[in-house]
């Protein structure tokens, strides 16, 4: 029996100290992990959570058919790091496995995944796989662990891709199975296709990449480096989110209207609860908004701009001391002809103050149909702000 007697940590830690020491891997591993109780310690201080049953596996004599990973858990939590397994299908072939990680500092093996849905960042095999009509029929973590502090990230992130290297040894999920990818002896069983009911998809052991990670930053400065990091994305999400919604793609209206469909119970009870607390209310208007962006709209309106600046008084005019409870009637009335024989307005209706020209009939305002009566060959407007250089030709 493999590994009988043992943990599912010592075993991760035999074969991961194992393969870090046969054939040529990059050299900063030994940087990583100096001594095995180096590696052991991190792996421990991680919290690894592993998957449903997997120490009886690796201690069985045979290796497990494919219907044991598609037994397995498809659920992906939020905020951790794993090592993932996927399993291809294609009707009439023989099914494919892939093992890899998924370490992003945001948003770890969910981003990872997120990936495979969207076709980024896909490793080569599995995108040949796709070309060649096979599809991912299951996805499950075989182990994982909270997102690391942004001070340990680093070196975690090796801890990580170092279990990958070894989970690909155990299941032996590589492409080849007459070459050693150099774990020599350490394949838990024969590797033959007629041992596996399935065929491996990883082209390589992770341990001959190089990591994506200073592990010579102290943590003062990976803490530093992690704010920034966090303060820019912070800012390019905003404005990025700003031009989205000024420019629209359909993708999005697709989203929000589906988003709509799904949170239109409860927008109506937070709304209803608004509207009873008085949440969004004006108190200038006394109406009452059912979120914030009425409330918005509403400190838009005339109405409420008239409110502000008048209070409750109506629209007033002073020369004719009369008031008008709606703005369109008391824009008629500055139009009429006993407003402007009291106020000196301008007569083309833009209800400007203008200086009064003596009349013999009507002293002290301008009358229009004096003017026109003068030897005068045209008629300046004197008001610019509202008909900027027109020109009324008198009458003949």
């Amino acid at each position: 029996m493999p590994y009988a007697g043992l943990t599912i940590i010592d075993v991760i830690v035999l074969v991961t100290w194992g393969a870090l020491n046969i054939g040529w891997i990059n050299p900063r591993w030994h940087y990583a992990f100096p001594t095995k109780a180096v590696l052991t310690g991190l792996i421990l201080s991680a919290g690894f959570v592993f998957c449903p049953g997997l120490l009886d596996v690796v201690q069985s004599v045979t290796p497990p058919p494919i219907s044991w990973f598609e037994s397995l858990p498809s659920t992906m939590p939020m905020h951790v790091w794993a090592i993932y397994v996927l399993v291809l299908r294609k009707p009439g072939f023989r099914p494919r496995l892939y093992i890899g990680s998924g370490t992003g500092a945001k948003r770890g093996v969910r981003g990872r995944m997120y990936g495979y849905d969207n076709d980024k960042e896909i490793p080569a095999n599995v995108k040949r796989a796709f070309q060649e009509g096979y599809t991912i029929t299951h996805r499950a973590l075989l182990a994982y662990c909270p997102t690391p502090a942004a001070a340990v990230i680093p070196i975690m992130r090796h801890v990580l891709v170092a279990m990958e290297a070894a989970f690909s040894c155990i299941f032996s999920a590589m492409l080849n199975p007459d070459k050693q990818y150099g774990f020599g002896s350490l394949y838990t069983w024969p590797r033959s296709i007629h041992v596996f009911e399935y065929d491996g998809l990883c082209s390589h052991s992770s341990l001959r990449e190089a990591v994506v990670g200073d592990l010579h930053l102290t943590a003062e400065q990976l803490d530093a480096i992690a704010s920034t990091q966090a303060e820019q994305e912070r800012v390019y999400g905003l404005e990025y989110a700003r031009n989205l919604r000024a420019n629209p793609t359909e993708q999005l209206r697709e989203t929000q209207r589906n988003n709509n469909i799904k949170q239109k119970a409860g927008t109506k009870a937070r709304q209803q609860q608004a509207i009873a607390s008085g949440t969004y209310a004006c108190r200038t208007c006394n109406v009452n908004n059912r979120d914030a962006a009425m409330l918005r709209r509403h400190n838009d309106t005339p109405r409420h701009k008239k409110k502000l600046i008048m209070g409750d008084d109506d629209y007033h005019c002073d020369y004719c001391d009369i008031s008008f409870q709606y703005k369109s009637n008391y824009s008629k009335h500055l139009e009429s002809k006993s407003h402007l024989a009291k106020s000196n307005h301008c007569a083309f209706r833009c209800h400007r103050f203008v200086p009064s020209l003596p009349n013999p009939d009507l002293p002290g305002f301008l009358d229009i149909d004096y003017l026109l009566k003068l030897d005068t060959p045209t008629l300046y407007h004197h008001d610019s702000d509202c008909i900027n250089g027109i020109v009324y030709h008198a009458a003949p």
